[in-house]
C-alpha cells in the first residue's frame, strides 16, 4: 500500500533556476516558482506538457507568431509539449505542473 509524502518547503529541491521542486515522479512533477525580473527568453519547446497557475502577479507567454498571452493571477495556461513559447514577469508567483517527465 502506498503511503502519503509530506513534503515540507525547507526539504523541496531547489532546481538550477530557482524553481523549487516540491514533488517529482516518473510521470510528473510540481514545481514553485517566484520570478522577478524574467526577461523574455528565446523561444523553445519541451517534450512535456506544463500547465501553469499564477498565484500573484503577472506573467507574460509568448506563441511561436510572438503573440503576448497575459496570464494574471487565478488564471492558468497550458502548453503542449512540442510547442514553441517563451515567457516574461516583472512579478509574478506560479505554480507549474509538468508531465512526461523525461
Amino acid at each position: 500500500m502506498a503511503s502519503i509524502i509530506n513534503i515540507e518547503s525547507e526539504s523541496a529541491q531547489v532546481g538550477p533556476r530557482g524553481e523549487v521542486e516540491h514533488v517529482r515522479t516518473s510521470g510528473y512533477s510540481l514545481n514553485f516558482w517566484n520570478l522577478r525580473g524574467l526577461e523574455k527568453a528565446p523561444s523553445h519547446s519541451n517534450s512535456y506538457d506544463i500547465a501553469i497557475y499564477v498565484v500573484s502577479g503577472v506573467l507574460h507567454v509568448y506563441d511561436e507568431k510572438n503573440i503576448d498571452r497575459i496570464i494574471a493571477a487565478g488564471d492558468s495556461v497550458l502548453i503542449p509539449a512540442d510547442t514553441e513559447y517563451s515567457m516574461s514577469a516583472e512579478k509574478a508567483d506560479v505554480v507549474e505542473y509538468r508531465t512526461r517527465i523525461l
